[in-house]
């Protein structure tokens, strides 16, 4: 017996020590993956900043450099106007006079005209360069946003899939990790051997359980605190419902008809508040779960009837009032003139993905109302895997949306926003559904170790308990009897009563037996291990008890401790996320100072250029007004010259 009790010993060690550390690379591999999506979200959110403000510079030069070349026209069709004018003026002292000093300088003049014309060329091709290098810019921001976000969808698609495997690794790891260790108790002599053998069957589970327990890295659960965790699970799942629907409701409101350009027809109008109900229901239900969660007791008999009506009132809402809104709301986005052939396939499958999400409500209900986890459990994995369906569908549908000339910064905050409440809600729905899976491999065996003391009891209590079995087999009977013969309902539901309140009464007279074995077996025990003495006193069979008792309240005390233990650990690590997080945010604030300055440096440049023009320019309107007025002195010089020379004319006349 001790060589076979070894070998399984060091058997079932080497294997929880390979599972051990199976379950220890997982971990590091999960922690290691949530950092990366992490870091990716971050670089991501970086660059989508750094684009916006360099499209907000681009926009800024565009508007600048259109201004300034308005600018340039108007003066370069004033200054051919100008030369225009001066060569009119210039012809007439060209045909009969031969050239002067004068003439001279409106030469000059011209020829300084000819060369400023040559500059302001210059300076219009160097503007039209520049509108082209910034045309190329834009163009390969584009571009570079389009592969980006691609490049996102793609590594966000791979790290979900990955985590999704990685869970479920960690999941089958923990059900094979539930092997029995035998017993590590020397077996003193073969008198002593016989009583020990026969109390193995029921002190086995408890003790072999606390061990494996205490050394797993996972903190145990019982019953009571599975059921609470689902429960909190659970909350949070109805609270993103509610921010889902609630951002569905502004959505609609915003896409395709704008309120705050016009006013919204009668079913939009009606979609936007029945989206609206939709939250405050599920607002509700999840005020529901957190009064729950606060008396720290879920009684299920008591406490879920509240949340299945809730859960009835939503599904009805939604198959009865907005699936039909949803339909046509559909229609209409898809006749939009901007819709193109991929929008609409992503429209009509985002309709079909909200059928089966109001669909699910129902299924998840009545699931509820048959009270069975297996069927609970199966229609939250279908739930969960509809989630992601989902947060996959709106994010391609949001990447093609996000495009559309019509999108304004609100709608793109709404969109975003939906699309990380769509991915939040498919991660608690995940997680609600691997610990309704724990809960139900809890239950489970706590449901079998009540079942088989019923059928192997050795003591015959039935007059102690002062109950006997075929009493209330007759009354049952009679009860099925009288339920036969009366046609009316109230008898049969009273008879139903009577029969629920009889399990009942089974289930409480099953545990009392087993209580009293179990006391029954330890004071045997007791007396069997301690024969060589005098027979103990009912106080010291007590006492003995009672340091049993201690032993498994230290047990339970270990157990506490290395929970405690486990959560230390897990609060370091999100202390050193929270330090990494801060040192990443010094880092864009480091970013946006050094592009907040890159961008005076461009607004100084564009300062200096326009500074530049405007001298350039005065320059050229002063000198125009100078060539202006040598003309005007010249034509009243001439006019002068003319009448002196009639003048003569006459004079020499009259003379003669």
């Amino acid at each position: 017996m001790s060589v076979s009790s070894v070998s399984l010993n060091s058997d079932a060690n080497v294997r929880y020590q390979r599972l051990a550390s199976e379950y220890g690379k997982l971990r590091t591999q999960a922690k290691v993956l949530r950092e990366g999506v992490l870091s990716e979200r971050e670089k991501s959110e970086k660059l989508t900043e750094e684009l916006k403000l360099k499209e907000a510079i681009i926009r800024k030069l565009m508007t600048e450099n259109e201004s300034l070349q308005f600018r340039n026209d108007q003066l370069v069709k004033r200054v051919e106007n100008l030369q225009n004018e001066v060569d009119a003026l210039a012809k007439p002292n060209f045909d009969n006079e031969k050239p002067t000093k004068k003439n001279a300088s409106t030469k000059k003049a011209a020829n300084t005209i000819e060369v400023l014309t040559t500059k302001v060329e210059v300076l219009e091709g160097e503007l039209r360069l520049k509108l082209m290098q910034n045309e190329k810019l834009v163009s390969q921001i584009n571009e570079n946003d389009q592969l980006h976000e691609k490049e996102m969808v793609q590594l966000s698609e791979k790290f979900a899939k990955e985590y999704r495997a990685l869970e479920l690794k960690l999941e089958q790891l923990k059900s094979s990790s539930n092997v029995v260790i035998p017993d590590k108790k020397i077996v003193k002599s073969e008198k002593d051997s016989k009583p020990m053998e026969a109390v193995k069957p029921f002190e086995k589970s408890v003790s072999e359980q606390m061990e494996m327990e205490i050394a797993s890295p996972v903190p145990p659960q019982s019953a009571q605190e599975a059921t609470l965790m689902v429960a909190e699970t659970a909350k949070t799942v109805l609270y993103s419902l509610h921010t889902f629907f609630n951002l569905m409701q502004q959505r609609s409101e915003m896409y395709p008809y704008d309120v705050t350009l016009e006013v919204l027809p009668k079913h939009v109008e009606k979609i936007s508040s029945e989206y609206a109900q939709c939250a405050r229901l599920f607002l509700e239900s999840s005020e529901v779960v957190d009064e729950f969660l606060q008396n720290s007791i879920i009684e299920i008999d008591n406490d879920l009837p509240k949340l299945m009506s809730k859960i009835d009132l939503i599904s009805k809402h939604c198959k009865r009032l907005l699936l039909d809104l949803v339909k046509l709301m559909n229609i209409e986005e898809n006749k939009v003139n901007w819709c193109t052939k991929p929008l609409t396939e992503l429209n009509d499958e985002w309709f079909k993905l909200m059928d089966r999400l109001f669909a699910s409500f129902e299924n998840v209900h009545s699931a509820m109302s048959m009270s069975t986890s297996s069927l609970i459990v199966e229609e939250l994995g279908n739930f969960s895997e509809l989630c992601a369906e989902m947060s996959s569908t709106f994010s391609r549908r949001w990447l093609l949306e996000s495009r559309l000339p019509t999108t304004t910064k609100r709608l793109r905050c709404i969109g975003s926003a939906l699309e990380n409440s769509i991915r939040h809600l498919s991660s608690e729905v995940t997680k609600l559904h691997a610990r309704a899976c724990t809960l139900q491999k809890i239950t489970k065996p706590a449901v079998a170790e009540n079942d088989e003391p019923n059928d192997s009891n050795p003591f015959n209590d039935d007059i102690e308990n002062g109950v006997d079995e075929k009493t209330i087999t007759d009354g049952v009977e009679r009860i099925d009897n009288e339920n036969a013969l009366s046609n009316d309902e109230k008898p049969r539901e009273e008879a139903e009563m009577l029969r629920e309140k009889v399990k009942e009464l089974q289930v409480e007279r099953d545990k009392h037996i087993v209580d009293f074995s179990l006391l029954k077996r330890k004071i045997e025990l007791a007396n069997g291990n301690k024969t060589y003495r005098i027979d103990l006193s009912e106080i010291d069979k007590f006492r003995e008890i009672g340091r049993e008792r201690t032993t498994e309240l230290m047990q339970l005390a270990l157990k506490a401790d290395h929970a405690a233990r486990y959560y230390k650990q897990e609060c370091e690590m999100l202390i050193t996320i929270h330090l990494s997080i801060e040192k990443d945010q010094e880092k864009i604030l480091n970013e946006m100072e050094t592009m907040r300055q890159q961008k005076r440096v461009l607004e100084e440049e564009i300062e200096s250029i326009r500074r530049s023009y405007e001298n350039q320019i005065r320059e050229l309107s002063d000198h125009i007004a100078n060539m202006a007025k040598v003309a005007e002195n010249e034509n009243v010089d001439n006019q002068q010259e003319r009448s002196t020379k009639g003048r003569s004319t006459l004079k020499s006349f009259f003379k003669s």
